[in-house]
């Protein structure tokens, strides 16, 4: 073992919204107009998968298997093909979303404007924008990335492991993905709490 390098932990942890913060930011989506129906599946994908940017800009119709609640990330980081799962909430979402949007060839992009083309970085940036505005978070500003960072959290906080969260995140090395567990160490501790074998053997009821 010492062979073996310690990883090194990261000097400053990334930024993530609290579940208050995320309940906030969801409910800034006005969800009664073409954009908003648009808007919350967009969020709800970005909050339940950790894709990245410019994974979500490149989704069409044909990625998303809805019978399955997974999604098909074509244009991963090193051009890697993986798939995302999603939970109701967001199924559901995207459902009303291609109904209001219009179905349509496998090819043609999922999140489009109004004029049917398809959304591009700086779209995204500013829909995000306007709803951190809405949400009232305090001078925070959310954008693609701290979502993915806030699923990640979440995600292990929740039970997920290490392992499962680095194939959705498309990481290559998993010393990428445990920052998440380090950021998630309350989390980890209910986690422990639950999972304990010393416990389940000797701590009775």
């Amino acid at each position: 073992m010492e062979c073996v390098d310690i990883p090194r932990l990261p000097s400053k942890y990334p930024e993530v919204l609290t579940e208050p913060e995320i309940k906030a930011v969801v409910a800034a989506v006005r969800q009664k107009t073409w954009n908003g129906i648009r808007n919350r599946a967009m969020l709800l994908t970005l909050l339940d998968t950790g894709v990245r940017l410019g994974e979500l800009i490149a989704l069409n119709l044909g990625d998303l298997d809805l019978g399955a609640a997974r999604i098909r990330i074509r244009s991963g980081k090193g051009e890697r093909e993986r798939y995302v799962f999603v939970g109701r909430v967001v199924l559901r979402s995207l459902r009303g979303w291609i109904d209001t949007r219009g179905h349509g060839q496998e090819f043609w992009p999922l999140f489009v404007t109004r004029g049917g083309q398809r959304l591009d970085r700086r779209n995204v940036q500013r829909i995000l924008e306007r709803i951190s505005a809405r949400a009232g978070l305090g001078g925070k500003h959310i954008h693609p990335h701290l979502l993915r960072h806030t699923f990640a959290t979440h995600y292990i906080m929740n039970g997920g492991d290490p392992f499962s969260l680095q194939r959705i995140l498309g990481h290559s090395d998993i010393q990428t993905t445990m920052i998440y567990v380090n950021l998630a160490g309350v989390g980890l501790k209910e986690a422990h709490a639950k999972a304990s074998p010393v416990d389940a053997l000797f701590g009775g009821p």
